[in-house]
């Protein structure tokens, strides 16, 4: 008999939230960058809509701020350089353009869905 676990869309969770309750840790982990990745958008859409002038994506931002947009943490910021894009030293800190942070959370792959 085959174990394979079917993974319910991100529609069918957003409509029953209790579903979660019945998915496996490991279908859970497969989830979660997706789901990081499309919050961080719409927080990005939100800023963008509620404010008079349209936020610039050309500027340097910080480890911090690039965390937030990927939806992971500054450790991880810090120990995978090589999976973001072209980082830039500003005074010996590290910055990256928000532009290409935003493309790169646009275009990165998806998992379980």
């Amino acid at each position: 008999m085959n174990n394979i676990e079917m993974v319910p869309s991100l529609d069918t969770l957003a409509k029953t939230p209790t579903l979660i309750n019945g998915l496996s840790p490991g279908i859970a982990r497969a989830l979660l960058p997706t789901v990081a990745g499309l919050q961080a958008l719409l927080e990005i859409q939100c800023h963008q809509l509620s404010t008079s002038e349209p936020a610039s994506d050309e500027v340097l931002i910080d480890k911090d701020t690039v965390a937030h947009l990927i939806g992971m943490s500054v450790s991880w910021v810090e120990k995978h350089p090589g999976d973001l894009p072209v980082r830039r030293s500003v005074a010996g800190n590290p910055r990256w353009l928000k532009s290409e942070v935003l493309d790169w959370v646009k275009n990165r792959p998806r998992y379980g869905g």
